[in-house]
């Protein structure tokens, strides 16, 4: 039996579901694509989880579902999470025509 957790996050207006647990890379592309208004998206990730196959299981996800993901590696740790960091983010976002719903983030669970 695998474990799975769900979190929906509701910050008026936007509401946002988090899911933990095994397996759930391969869901991601279709449950992307209910949600977003264009193909494309941004997946945002750190250092750490970019170098295992988690990265790749996502964009192979998106992939499947139709969705064309561009990979964003930030460095890991707390560093940052900086507001020129977020900068940098918001601009590649944009430059990609992206809104919130088009974003994905795949990180560790410490």
């Amino acid at each position: 039996m695998t474990a799975r957790f769900r979190l929906d996050l509701d910050f008026a207006p936007d509401r946002y579901e988090c899911v933990i647990g095994e397996g759930i890379l391969a869901e991601l592309g279709p449950k992307t694509a209910r949600l977003v208004k264009s193909p494309s998206c941004v997946i945002v990730t750190d250092t750490r989880v970019a170098e295992t196959p988690h990265v790749a299981a996502a964009e192979k996800s998106l992939r499947r579902a139709g969705l064309a993901g561009k990979t964003l590696v930030v460095p890991a740790g707390e560093g940052s999470k900086s507001a020129q960091d977020a900068a940098v983010l918001w601009e590649s976002f944009a430059d990609a025509g992206l809104e919130a719903e088009g974003v994905v983030a795949v990180g560790p669970v410490d």
